[in-house]
């Protein structure tokens, strides 16, 4: 099997920008996607990974920037063949958590989607992850694309996602999914999917085992 096109595009970019000083700009997604022959989707899937990654940093009113080298995080998961998820909630009903509400831009009586996944890599637990969205942005369509997760990352991949990582405890509630003790240090990764218009379409938490799943942050 052949080298996925946006792995492809992200290595091309590492190998671009590793001489250029921090807070360089990086090309426009329509003028990486001419340079590398790929569709503005799959430039904007790889570049997603390098800024999750810390290759690269987003400031939503000027654009995509080359990150300090200092803040790379290195991730041990790699794009695995074996790679698959089983959804173990999905249900639709009125928001009580105010920080989700904050996030999503909605009121407490608007209905969200509440959706959590485990992540499995070889059949082993990575990540546990808990999905967020606002009803009445979604369409019928999209609502069925998140049950489906080769479709809901290309539709991720469409729209502009920041991230923030969180040093935390495991939740005792998923210590025992993720196959960990309780009280071990993890990190806890929140992605915010903006679309074109700058409306928050998705809130995802994802918390990552430790123990198969280890993200670096230093500074």
């Amino acid at each position: 099997m052949g080298i996925p096109i946006y792995q492809r595009i992200k290595n091309d970019i590492i190998e671009e920008i590793k001489d250029k000083p921090a807070n360089s700009p990086l090309l426009s997604e329509r003028d990486l996607a001419v340079q590398h022959g790929a569709s503005r989707m799959t430039v904007r899937r790889a570049v997603n990974d390098l800024v999750e990654e810390g290759y690269l940093y987003r400031d939503s009113n000027k654009g995509t920037f080359i990150a300090d080298k200092k803040l790379i995080r290195k991730n041990t998961l790699q794009q695995s063949e074996h790679l698959d998820y089983k959804i173990f909630y999905f249900d639709l009903k009125a928001s009580s958590s105010n920080e989700v509400q904050d996030i999503l831009g909605i009121g407490p009586n608007d209905q969200i989607i509440r959706m959590i996944r485990i992540m499995l890599d070889d059949k082993k637990p990575v990540a546990v992850e808990e999905f967020y969205a606002s009803r009445n942005r979604l369409t019928d369509e999209e609502v069925d694309n998140l049950r489906d997760w080769k479709k809901l990352d290309e539709a991720i991949a469409q729209y502009t996602t920041n991230y923030r990582f969180n040093p935390i405890i495991v939740p005792m509630k998923y210590a025992r999914m993720l196959e960990v003790p309780i009280n071990s240090p993890m990190i806890m990764t929140e992605s915010v999917v903006t679309n074109k218009l700058g409306k928050t379409i998705l809130y995802i938490k994802t918390f990552n085992n430790p123990q198969e799943r280890v993200i670096e942050i230093t500074s």
